[in-house]
């Protein structure tokens, strides 16, 4: 089973800000960013990886105010995915579910140009394994494009026009057809230890800090020496200029899903890039490289918070965390108690059906039960007897 959530501004009856989307809904219709974890059975794992796609678009977030662009009004909306790995077909799941109603209409294939339109609004950013589940959903929606009579240079073409920005992930993501680009650090032993061999040959071939190499038509790869942490948050950190890159390879994705005349290229990218490799090397350092890509940022239709508003956001932030924790100790809390209620019962059934009358009143007078009048009264005539 798959399940897509979708995040949105925490409230009192929605303390973690997440709601579900609903496939009935056609909800890829709108742009769309689609955040995979490697851990999709885990909430934290799910909403985690969400935070840091929005982080990467340079939204604020309880983790980074960055560029301070408002949830509430922005015209992109975040998605995780939660699935089962042990049902084997939720690639397929993926793909029938929530692919397939923006790119045909009751079975019957859209018009081409339709179809590349509506495939612009997405864009996917995976960490680590979750490049998997990507390449897996990928095969089984061309074989679902094949069956809608789509040819394959056509095909080519709809799955181009997907973004998919793979961060500390293990394998070449160059085989895909959505155009692709990677981000790796060059001192993350478990990269060495686990990535495929397309992968590895190109990090031994790397000698420069920062570089990037195209390994396709529409596919490269940004190799950066980092502090060599498996770890997304690691990152994100302040003065990592791979927080500049990714930065400007999602601003510009989710830029051409608001507006669809928006021009977008691969080469256009690959340029920006380079441009930031060329300032960095001049000196300019990761925090005025970041400031200049926040102050060139245009995301049509969004709103950019005050520092007043951040500051309040802030404090809801903490209320909510807060609010969670104390919900989640009463759940437990609940939980324990209705274990010690059953264990009471079947306790209080073990004395009513295996002691004579004496013995369970002075058990249950010597364990603190309040006796009636009536049973104190008839304990007392016992112990005469």
């Amino acid at each position: 089973m798959v399940t897509m959530f979708q995040k949105i501004v925490k409230s009192k009856k929605n303390l973690f800000g997440f709601q579900e989307l609903r496939k009935e809904d056609k909800p890829l219709l709108k742009p769309t960013m689609i955040c995979l974890s490697a851990q999709a059975r885990h909430a934290k794992s799910v909403y985690g990886i969400v935070r840091e796609g929005m982080q990467a678009a340079r939204l604020r977030t309880t983790q980074d105010r960055a560029a301070k662009y408002d949830l509430a009004n922005f015209p992109v909306q975040f998605v995780g995915m939660s699935y089962d790995y042990q049902n084997k077909s939720f690639e397929d799941s993926i793909a029938q579910d929530y692919f397939l109603p923006i790119l045909s209409n009751y079975g019957t294939r859209l018009p081409l140009e339709q179809a590349k339109q509506n495939m612009k609004n997405i864009t996917f950013m995976t960490y680590c394994d979750g490049v998997q589940i990507y390449k897996d959903f990928e095969i089984s929606l061309v074989k679902s494009l094949q069956e809608l009579k789509y040819s394959n240079d056509e095909i080519k073409e709809i799955m181009q026009e997907l973004v998919l920005v793979a961060v500390e992930t293990m394998q070449d993501t160059s085989t895909c057809l959505a155009t692709s680009f990677q981000l790796v650090d060059t001192q993350d032993t478990e990269i060495w230890e686990l990535g495929t061999k397309a992968l590895i040959d190109g990090l031994e071939k790397q000698n420069t800090n920062h570089d990037f190499i195209r390994t396709g038509n529409h596919h490269g790869i940004y190799y950066y020496n980092g502090s060599g942490s498996h770890s997304i948050k690691a990152f994100f950190q302040t003065g990592n200029l791979a927080n500049s890159i990714i930065s400007i390879i999602v601003s510009q994705s989710l830029t051409r899903s608001i507006k669809h005349d928006n021009e977008f290229s691969f080469e256009s990218v690959q340029k920006m890039i380079n441009s930031i490799i060329k300032h960095h090397n001049l000196g300019y350092t990761p925090q005025e490289i970041l400031s200049d890509v926040d102050s060139n940022l245009d995301y049509q239709g969004a709103r950019i918070l005050s520092d007043f508003e951040c500051e309040h956001l802030d404090i809801i932030d903490e209320l909510s965390k807060k609010a969670n924790t104390l919900e989640n100790d009463n759940r437990v809390t609940k939980s324990q108690l209705a274990i010690e209620r059953k264990n009471n019962d079947k306790l209080m059934r073990a004395i009513n059906e295996n002691l004579s009358e004496i013995d369970r009143l002075t058990i249950l007078r010597a364990i603190g039960w309040q006796l009636n009048s009536e049973d104190l009264e008839k304990l007392v005539q016992l112990k005469k007897q």
